[in-house]
């Protein structure tokens, strides 16, 4: 990198000629103790800018403190640095004073020649206007600089700030959704002919939607109307209308039918939620502290929490409006759709959110918007023939030349398609491939025929005759390209979800059998948001019914593909691919995720060519320990090793592979290295049918346990309340259910004389404890009915069930324990320090967090004077100040209102609670700043007004 100063640069000209005047005085024999006071001064001066012009230079010869201002701002590098101007007021005045040093030196040595020197006679020299008054002024210049320094640091640190608050920002954002919708509105938008969608815009409803609140706006239409493109159109309409600034919130989502298993209703809430907190300049404490709870614990947030935190983010904008586009495609089972149509109507009723939605005409669909504003979504002949005119360049040259034939082409298709905008881009697509203008106009003619009739069902056949007309043009093509259109049209129909471009190119390119990936055979395809997709609902619907006649071998086909991709050399022989190379390998090989998690999903078993393929893959431990590093991306929990094949099938759902596994004799107790068994993992996932069928085998071990926590797939049942699973696993003999926590097992267990109602986990912690944390208040009950039920006993964390009730905020249960503690024949003292660390949020174990507000019943606990407010943890922070970086100003407040509180106390890094109010100076820490500056007694070792400067 280039020097900041080159070696004739006017600071170190500075820096030598100060020596040298002082150099020049010593071989002159003079005394300083002789000298003036005034001269005594003037070289103190001349001293101190030397080591300030020093140690600037030093630094700015630091690569390491260049590198830190790398894209920051620093006055210092901006006055002195290499690219500074050379007209800076600094360098104008470091050459100033060089010259002033230059003709001291010179005068110096003219008085010194032939003479012997005395302070009298030298004394003019130093006393000289020009020089004084550089050298003073240089000294002043350097105190600026030295507050330059201070100024560069305390920005430095308000950067670092920002930036490490930034990528928190980033974080959370991406961890409450990966939809890109964004991407999909760009690429719809960009398809848009100009001057369409119009009507929409201009019509009377969609004003009164955008101009007044709690406004619901329901867009039905048939199948290809334009529902989609309309969306697009209103959604840029609306980011036009209220520019970035406005306040106004906007969110939408895109729903399709080929992605129902992601777009669940807490996904599609998560999506919404993420792009208001995108148009905030910062994340809300709701949505942190959200993520705060689930990221440690690898949870994600349920509905109902979502929903809350929606409802806080919506309060803080003036308007916000939420659009749905084909709510018809939503996930419907389970319910998925209705509840999060009902999900949206609580939100409007709370918050009064606009809502737009389009839909098919589907009854239950419509009757939930009954009594709101319905404007229906068909193309105008208008829309259909500036699109028609948009798209005229794709015919035969002889339309160009004949403008008479354009007006028949757009009049024709625009009456015949009766607003259903996909038919009239399909009837044009037919046309390309016209060479004479006859043919068009019997084409023409045709379409013309099929439009007589009317109504949706005659609408719905005349798509299904120009879908059948399309394949009939693809089979009439040569063999190699009907083939590779026929492949490639059978992946996007038969996958699981949308591919993109690449993942579609390996998947057509790859042979069973091969062992690395044949590339010469990938095609090119050019999308703006690189997915590939259907054009319209309807083409899905329409495969559907006749994927036997076009694809009979479709499933059977990315099944093989799947299974030989996977099997690829490059996923691993003996050791599998370190997790270092593994993301670099998913950018070469882009198939590879969605054949790991889905391969399963297109399998016939008894196609022996596809079970030799599983058999074959589940013979390479390297491949599979590749493959549970991509199932561990997209769950909550990753798969460990050692990983068998029969783990992958427990976690996959796939239960006919599973019986092909036992029938091949497949050991079904394998244990990876966090002592998960296949049971385990099916258990965990809730895939009832891999666990009725692992509990069918003779031999196998119910109640293997974990390294995590010494759970039982009993445990794990209860935990993430898989109900069935639990049943299925008490019908079993000699289960065992320590720490399950749940009534409806608990009992029937306790009636054993076997069971010892105080058996600890690895963790040590008992049943009662995991009844408390789990919220699960009858099994809370229940336990402390059995006077054999321990309170005192203490986890590895050493906390008492009393602290795990505080922690997780539960009122009831720490009054029942308190009073059981009162009639307890044994003496038991649950009162201790734990309960101040289990209030504030201590993160001894990341699992469980703290509600962030107090009941009545904890706050006594934490005035209770047998709990010493400021006894430190292991790394010297207090209670006060650890609820100071917590951001918690409940229990700020209550510790602030103890006599016994030592808010002075600092801790391992020498901290104080106040310099930790001003280091975390954001959001609810603004407030207890202002609160502990007011103490009295507070006696911080740092100036107030500095932590002030360094927190803005």
């Amino acid at each position: 990198m280039a020097d900041p100063f080159s070696t004739g640069s006017a600071v170190i000209g500075v820096i030598s000629l100060t020596i040298q005047v002082t150099q020049a005085l010593v071989q002159f024999g003079l005394d300083w103790k002789d000298a003036p006071h005034d001269i005594r001064a003037f070289m103190t001066e001349l001293q101190t800018f030397k080591t300030i012009l020093s140690e600037t230079n030093t630094n700015l010869l630091n690569s390491d403190f260049v590198e830190v201002f790398h894209n920051r701002p620093s006055l210092l590098i901006s006055e002195l640095g290499s690219n500074a101007s050379p007209t800076t007021e600094t360098r104008q005045m470091l050459s100033i004073c060089e010259t002033a040093l230059e003709d001291l030196l010179q005068e110096l040595r003219e008085k010194a020649k032939g003479h012997r020197l005395g302070w009298d006679r030298i004394k003019t020299v130093f006393r000289a206007r020009n020089i004084r008054e550089s050298v003073e002024t240089l000294y002043r210049r350097c105190q600026v600089l030295n507050n330059m320094v201070l100024i560069d640091a305390t920005t430095l640190g308000a950067t670092t700030y920002k930036e490490v608050k930034e990528q928190e920002r980033q974080a959370i954002l991406d961890w409450l959704s990966s939809d890109d919708y964004a991407s999909q509105q760009a690429d719809i938008i960009h398809r848009r002919q100009e001057g369409t969608g119009l009507w929409l815009l201009d019509s009377a409803q969609f004003r009164t939607w955008v101009d007044q609140r709690n406004q619901t706006l329901f867009c039905p239409g048939i199948p290809g109307a334009g529902k989609t493109m309309n969306t697009a159109i209103v959604i840029d309409k609306l980011y036009t209308e209220f520019q970035s600034g406005s306040n106004v919130g906007i969110a939408y989502v895109y729903c399709n039918f080929r992605r129902q298993n992601e777009q669940n209703p807490i996904d599609l809430l998560a999506s919404l939620l993420k792009q208001l907190l995108c148009g905030q300049l910062s994340i809300s404490r709701s949505a942190r502290q959200l993520y705060e709870g689930h990221r440690q614990r690898a949870t994600r947030p349920s509905l109902h929490e979502i929903s809350q935190v929606i409802e806080s983010v919506v309060l803080d904008y003036s308007k916000v409006f939420i659009l749905v586009d084909a709510l018809d495609e939503c996930q419907v089972s389970n319910g998925g759709r209705q509840i999060f149509l009902t999900s949206l109507f609580n939100l409007q009723a709370k918050t009064a959110v606009n809502l737009y939605i389009t839909s098919r005409f589907i009854p239950e669909i419509t009757k939930q918007f009954a009594g709101s504003v319905a404007l229906e979504i068909r193309a105008s002949n208008h829309d259909v023939e500036r699109y028609l005119s948009g798209q005229m360049f794709r015919l035969r040259s002889f339309v160009g030349r004949n403008i008479r034939l354009q007006e028949e082409i757009k009049r024709g298709i625009a009456d015949a398609v009766d607003g259903m905008f996909l038919l009239a881009q399909l009837y044009f697509d037919s046309l390309t491939s016209k060479t004479t203008p006859n043919a068009i106009r019997r084409e023409l003619n045709g379409f013309r025929k099929r439009s007589e009739t009317s109504g949706d069902k005659n609408k719905s056949k005349a798509l299904d005759i120009a879908y059948t007309q399309v394949m009939e043009r693809i089979e009439g093509q040569e063999e190699d390209l009907r083939d590779l259109a026929k492949n490639a049209l059978s992946w996007i129909t038969c996958t699981r979800k949308p591919l993109t471009t690449f993942e579609l190119q390996h998947a057509i390119s790859v042979e069973p059998g091969q062992s690395e990936l044949d590339e010469d055979r990938l095609v090119i395809v050019d999308d703006e948001s690189n997915i590939i997709r259907l054009i319209h609902y309807t083409v899905q619907e329409y495969f559907e019914q006749t994927e036997e006649k076009w694809f009979p071998e479709a499933q059977t086909d990315i099944a093989k593909t799947c299974l030989t991709y996977l099997s690829f050399d490059s996923f691993g022989n003996d050791a599998g691919v370190p997790w270092t190379e593994f993301k670099p390998l998913l950018q070469l090989h882009p198939l590879y995720k969605y054949a790991a998690n889905n391969w399963t999903r297109h399998i016939c078993v008894g196609t022996t060519e596809v079970e030799q393929l599983i058999l074959s893959l589940s013979q390479h431990r390297g491949k599979l320990a590749t493959l549970s590093l991509a199932l561990g991306e997209g769950y909550c929990l990753p798969l460990k090793q050692p990983t068998t094949i029969v783990h992958i099938i427990a976690r996959l759902r796939a239960t006919e592979v599973m019986k092909l596994l036992v029938k091949s004799g497949y050991a079904l107790d394998a244990k990876d290295s966090d002592g998960f068994t296949p049971l385990s993992w099916a258990t965990l996932c809730g895939h009832n049918a891999v666990v009725e069928l692992l509990l069918g085998q003779e031999g196998l071990n119910i109640n293997t346990k974990d390294k995590y926590a010494g759970r039982t797939p009993l445990f794990l049942a209860t935990e993430f309340r898989h109900g069935t699973i639990v049943k299925l696993l008490l019908e079993q003999k000699d289960v065992e259910a320590a720490g399950t926590g749940l009534k409806s097992v608990i009992k029937p267990l306790m009636m054993r004389p076997s069971v010892d109602v105080n058996s600890r986990d690895l963790k040590g912690l008992t049943p009662l404890c995991y009844a408390i944390f789990s919220g699960r208040e009858e099994a809370v009950q229940l336990l402390l009915s059995d006077d054999r039920v321990k309170l005192d006993l203490k986890s590895e964390n050493g906390w008492t069930s009393l602290a795990w009730a505080v922690r997780i905020g539960q009122e009831a249960t720490i009054k029942q324990l308190l009073e059981k503690e009162n009639t307890c024949q044994t003496p038991t003292s649950l009162i201790d320090q734990t309960l101040m660390w289990a209030a504030i949020g201590d993160e001894t174990d990341p699992r469980f967090i703290r509600s962030r507000s107090l009941q009545p019943m904890t706050k006594r606990l934490l005035l209770d004077n047998r709990i010493d407010p400021n006894s430190p943890r292991a790394d010297s922070h207090t209670p006060l100040s650890w609820a100071i970086v917590r951001e918690d100003e409940i229990v700020v407040e209550l510790l602030l209102s103890r006599d016994d509180v030592n808010v002075n106390f600092p801790d391992g890094q020498g901290r104080t609670p106040l310099s930790w109010a001003a280091m975390n100076g954001k959001g609810c820490n603004i407030e207890i700043f202002g609160r502990l500056t007011t103490i009295k007694n507070l006696h911080d070792p740092l100036p107030e007004i500095l932590w002030v400067v360094y927190r803005l």
